[in-house]
């Protein structure tokens, strides 16, 4: 493609800044009984080359869930240009297949649906045209409505979800919590040594089930308080079968680890969470695990939970 003229229109540049400080003033005063509104514009990804805008978490008051947009204009000449509000799948993992799925067009925006990883909720050409010859006063209000409408929407398509939780399903989770223990309880290595503690209330929280438990390195150097179990919040993803540690139970020992933590192709480490180090089961062991006869199934757990407790325990190692 030939490159374009160069034109540098200085009065369009200040609209620019312009643009960002009015939209950020309506996100902040959006009157909502449905989604709170937090205007993060120092997120590093807000500008770029070929995007102006900001980040901002909208989280609903009814379920709690929690979208992370990027909202502004988009000026790549290989896609839509025009006023988005971008829901990428990477921030967004817990919801962004059903919001995909059902999100549908309304008159204050269009859905685009053209790349796979970002869905972009777009202003219609006609209304960011009248907005764009309206006043401050009006774009401001134009903005907040859009931003609002975005938002509201995106948060109905997950605030409806029900639950279906049938009796076999509560014996699967009464057993999987038997097996934790057990595997906590049972294991025995060269490299570690683990203590169970059943007397600690985040054993089994609201949406995780399993056991926290000392680990101690073999050159008894240090001793972390580590989680094994399992994780499975509608809100947040990863989920699955896993083994953490945290910086709040671990201060001393923690950036050491996460500085001198080597990954393996067992387990799938997730550094999502600053202060988590959590340890997913991969998703094909799981899926085999499934399959098998009870023993077996703790014989995977087992081994599972003995190399997530040797990687912590090598990675505290001096």
């Amino acid at each position: 493609m030939a490159e374009r003229n160069l034109c540098f229109d200085l009065p369009a540049l200040l609209s620019l800044h312009r643009f960002g400080d009015i939209y950020a003033q309506a996100i902040r005063e959006i009157q909502s009984e449905k989604v709170t509104f937090e205007v993060l514009r120092e997120a590093k990804d807000s500008i770029g080359p070929h995007w102006y805008g900001m980040r901002c978490r909208a989280t609903s008051k009814v379920s709690g869930v929690s979208f992370y947009f990027h909202t502004g204009l988009i000026f790549l000449p290989a896609t839509k240009i025009g006023l988005m509000v971008e829901i990428d799948q990477k921030n967004n993992m817990a919801v962004y297949d059903k919001v995909v799925a059902e999100l549908q067009d309304t008159p204050l925006f269009t859905v685009n649906r053209a790349e796979a990883e970002y869905l972009k909720l777009f202003m219609p050409d006609e209304t960011y045209a009248e907005m764009n010859r309206a006043d401050a006063g009006t774009q401001k209000k134009m903005l907040g409505a859009y931003m609002k409408a975005c938002a509201e929407a995106a948060a109905a398509v997950v605030d409806g979800q029900g639950f279906r939780v049938e009796k076999e399903d509560m014996l699967r989770a009464y057993d999987l919590g038997r097996a934790f223990r057990r595997v906590i309880t049972e294991c025995q290595d060269p490299a570690f040594s683990v203590e169970i503690n059943e007397k600690d209330p985040d054993n089994f929280g609201q949406y995780a089930s399993g056991y926290r438990y000392w680990l101690k390195n073999a050159s008894g150097t240090a001793k972390m308080y580590a989680y094994f179990g399992a994780i499975y919040s509608y809100k947040k993803r990863p989920a699955g079968i896993f083994a953490e540690i945290d910086w709040f139970s671990n201060q001393e020992v923690f950036d050491k680890v996460k500085k001198n933590f080597k990954p393996d192709t067992r387990f799938c480490y997730s550094d999502r969470e600053e202060k988590f180090i959590k340890l997913f089961m991969p998703e094909e062991t799981v899926a085999m695990m499934n399959g098998e006869p009870y023993e077996k199934q703790i014989g995977i757990l087992k081994e599972f939970f003995a190399v997530c407790c040797q990687a912590l325990a090598a990675a505290s190692e001096n």
